[in-house]
């Protein structure tokens, strides 16, 4: 009959829009979630951009001290890694932001993956920035290093070197002295 026909349709209908509300006030709340997600990585990179530029400032000024070779070896290996741990921070700081970025990107859908390879490439282009950096700073605390060695090893020859000339020195002495209680001996003895 035309109205169990109806009623069929209508029960149809209505079970397709039932759970529609607790689906749409998900969807909201997952959605304010990653809006509020979004605007907090907004800032942090904020943040961390001003942090960059100051930290980095830090460290080439550190590098200078730590490339000056009138400075003392402590005083260059001190500030070489206080610019490593300085690098190592901000890596840190930049790789968290990156991948948080990467987490909201892939909790949208599938229409934007650009802006996720985006940020999969953004992400790697900071872990080999940093990466250079950090080497460039260890082959400077291992050159610094490698300096104190040489200088240790030189100021160990140098103190060598005078106990050696002391000792013949003083050997030398002991013969001159000798030699004399020789002469005054012999002179005694011719008198």
């Amino acid at each position: 009959s035309l109205i169990s026909k109806k009623v069929l349709q209508a029960n149809d209908m209505k079970e397709t829009f039932s759970g529609i509300g607790a689906e749409i006030k998900a969807d909201v709340i997952a959605m304010n979630e990653l809006s509020k997600a979004a605007i907090d990585l907004r800032n942090a990179e904020r943040d961390i951009n001003v942090e960059l530029a100051e930290r980095r400032a830090e460290t080439a000024a550190l590098k200078l001290i730590a490339e000056d070779v009138t400075k003392s070896t402590e005083v260059r290996l001190k500030a070489a890694e206080e610019a490593f741990r300085i690098e190592n921070e901000l890596l840190d700081k930049r790789v968290a932001n990156a991948e948080e970025a990467l987490r909201i990107q892939l909790e949208n859908t599938e229409e934007d993956l650009n802006r996720e390879a985006e940020l999969r490439i953004a992400l790697a282009n900071i872990q080999e920035e940093s990466a250079g950096k950090q080497l460039e700073i260890n082959n400077k605390i291992n050159t610094i290093r490698k300096e104190g060695l040489l200088i240790l090893d030189q100021e160990k020859k140098a103190e060598e070197l005078k106990l050696d000339e002391a000792k013949k020195k003083e050997e030398a002495d002991a013969l001159a002295t000798e030699k004399e209680k020789e002469r005054k001996q012999k002179e005694a003895d011719d008198l």
